[in-house]
């Protein structure tokens, strides 16, 4: 799955990446807005108990994101 969001001659594990690039590149491939969106919220936002705010602007490393996919 890493290879179809990241370019692997590139990637860098430490970049940080937003939930809006992630949604963007799931929408790419085909996935709904709402779908991509959703996605890209569980691979970015922290695992809480509480209420999160949605923050498309919100970062994550990219070693991290591909370690949840």
């Amino acid at each position: 799955m890493a290879p179809l969001l990241f370019d692997l001659e590139t990637f860098d594990s430490n970049a940080q990446v937003s939930i809006n690039e992630i949604k963007q590149k799931f929408e790419n491939l085909g996935i709904g807005a709402k779908k991509s969106t959703q996605i890209a919220r569980f691979l970015i936002e922290p695992p809480s108990q509480g209420e999160v705010i949605f923050n498309e602007t919100l970062k994550a490393k990219s070693d991290d994101i591909v370690m949840k996919l």
